[in-house]
């Protein structure tokens, strides 16, 4: 029976590297928060959410895609999350961030990496995921991910920071529109969370037989 063969340079790779770095900002980020810097914080998580952008470009650039940077890229994706909603309010960014790993969790053991593509899809589903997200709605429904609790930290935290003149009706406004943005990503994750729930529920032919 042959070994199994790891690429550990894989670890190394820019775009992973860059996935490290984005770790350690999100420590100092809630580092910052607790010193009650809210502008840093909100720099140091906007600098990372900007790195997420990067990192999947070098790695279509240098030839540098992977099982693992994809796998690693979310991962992080949610670590940033999560401590962002937790810093928003204890409660409502708990049950966020577990429904996130929830859904982490299903897409990887059901479809693996091909789960931007996966078949059989409800049409809303395949709407929302069109193109890899590269569409107008697309990038509406991802930006509302990342955008939302920055908003909500910024209302809560930094008010300060909003526009001046900024009337508080509209800034209700782009909260319901990044409020509505994470709904539709939530169908999205309702359907892999469901998938993922019936293949725990079923019974193989041998056994029903």
């Amino acid at each position: 029976m042959p070994k199994d063969t790891y690429q550990w340079h894989v670890l190394l790779w820019v775009p992973n590297l860059i996935g490290y770095l984005r770790l350690l900002i999100c420590v100092l980020g809630v580092l910052c928060h607790y010193q009650s810097a809210h502008v840093w914080f909100l720099l140091l998580f906007l600098t990372n959410f900007a790195l997420d952008g990067i990192d999947g470009y070098l790695a279509r650039q240098l030839g540098q895609c992977s099982t693992f940077g994809a796998w690693f890229d979310v991962f992080v994706d949610l670590i940033a999350r999560g401590f962002l909603w937790v810093t928003v309010n204890d409660v409502v960014g708990y049950c966020v961030i577990c429904w996130e790993w929830l859904t982490f969790f299903a897409i990887h053991t059901i479809f693996g990496k091909g789960w931007k593509e996966p078949p059989m899809t409800p049409p809303l589903v395949a709407t929302i995921m069109s193109n890899n997200f590269k569409t107008v709605h697309g990038f509406y429904i991802i930006g509302s991910l990342f955008l939302l609790p920055i908003w909500c930290y910024i209302m809560i935290h930094s008010p300060q920071l909003l526009p001046p003149g900024l009337s508080l009706q509209l800034q209700y406004l782009i909260l319901i529109l990044l409020l509505i943005g994470r709904f539709l990503a939530a169908i999205a994750e309702g359907w892999y969370v469901s998938e993922f729930m019936k293949s725990l529920l079923v019974v193989s032919e041998e056994k029903a037989s």
